[in-house]
Order: C-alpha cells, then sequence, then structure tokens
C-alpha cells in the first residue's frame, strides 16, 4: 500500500484529503504543521508527501526543496491554489480537484522518484 502525508495548516483540505485518499485504498496520514511533518518523514515510511502551497508557492518549494533533501525517494505533490503558477520542485495539482487527479499525481510523483 501507498502510504501518503498530507501536510497543510488547513484543517478541511486534510480531512477531506485524507477521506478521499483512503477511499482509494492509500495509506492516509496528516500533519497541520511542516515541522510536525519531518518528524514524522523521519520515523515513518511514507512514499509521498502532498504539500498544501496554502497561498505561498515560494515558501513551500523551500520546504519541499529541503524535504528532497533528507528524504530523496519520497514523491511530493504540491496542492496551489487554482491560480498558482510558480515551480514548486514537486508534481503541482489544484487544491480542490478531484481526487482522481490528486491520485493520479502522487502516481505521476512516484514514477519521478522511482
Amino acid at each position: 500500500m501507498t502510504a501518503v502525508l498530507v501536510v497543510s495548516p488547513d484543517r478541511r483540505f486534510l480531512r477531506v484529503t485524507e477521506f478521499l485518499l483512503r477511499r482509494r485504498g492509500l495509506v492516509a496520514t496528516t500533519s497541520e504543521r511542516r515541522e510536525d511533518a519531518m518528524r514524522t518523514l523521519a520515523r515513518t515510511p511514507t512514499d509521498a508527501v502532498v504539500v498544501d502551497a496554502d497561498g505561498s508557492p515560494a515558501e513551500a518549494a523551500a520546504w519541499t526543496r529541503a524535504l528532497k533533501v533528507l528524504h530523496p525517494a519520497v514523491a511530493v505533490v504540491v496542492a496551489v491554489e487554482p491560480s498558482a503558477s510558480a515551480s514548486s520542485g514537486g508534481t503541482l495539482v489544484s487544491k480542490w480537484s478531484p481526487v482522481e487527479e490528486l491520485a493520479n499525481a502522487i502516481e505521476v510523483a512516484l514514477c519521478k522518484t522511482s
């Protein structure tokens, strides 16, 4: 099973995304804080991380780069607001896209890290 960590300060996004990913058969866990997410990654096998850019794609990109340095085998998908277009260092997906798009983005990101 694919283990996915969803990182976002937006509790609604966390709950909805976790629920929908679990319905797709993925093992989904959540973290509201990026610092906590890094600790989770250090102790829990994780295949992919979905990180909410939370209105700041530049900060998400910096955090994604740090994550990839520490955990190069972890696939990263960055959820952005529909109007965002900044490069993130990860696969981009619209924050409120259908779960099928998010699941496909996770699969693409996993292929890139293999």
